[in-house]
């Protein structure tokens, strides 16, 4: 189920990133499906615990930014309203947790991260 929600995560991520910067841009944009054959399964399912676990290991507020804003949908301003926060402190807050998402990504060895 974890998997699950992970892979919906990273959908998520991908088609927000490619209406926002274009298709072959952004730190999901190298992922590609896998085949069938048990040695592409095995590098998904690696990735997927390595996205799930760099997920879990960001702090609640910034976990709680991303979801709000890629999962949930609301945009800068109903974040902002809703945590009591200026619209300009929730966008840099989204930034840096998806730099450092995106940081983390790559230094625990997924290119394109």
């Amino acid at each position: 189920m974890a998997c699950n929600a992970t892979l919906d995560r990273v959908k998520i991520l991908r088609r927000h990133e490619a209406r926002v910067l274009g298709p072959d841009e952004g730190f999901l944009a190298g992922e590609g499906t896998h085949g069938s054959d048990p040695a592409s399964e095995a590098a998904a399912r690696e990735c997927r615990e390595i996205l799930n676990g760099t997920l879990e290991a960001l702090k609640p507020k910034e976990r709680s930014a991303l979801e709000s804003f890629y999962l949930d949908g609301l945009s800068h301003q109903m974040i902002a309203q809703q945590w009591s926060l200026s619209v300009d402190g929730v966008e840099a807050l989204i930034r840096r947790t998806r730099e450092k998402l995106k940081q983390a990504l790559s230094e625990k060895g997924l290119e394109g991260a």
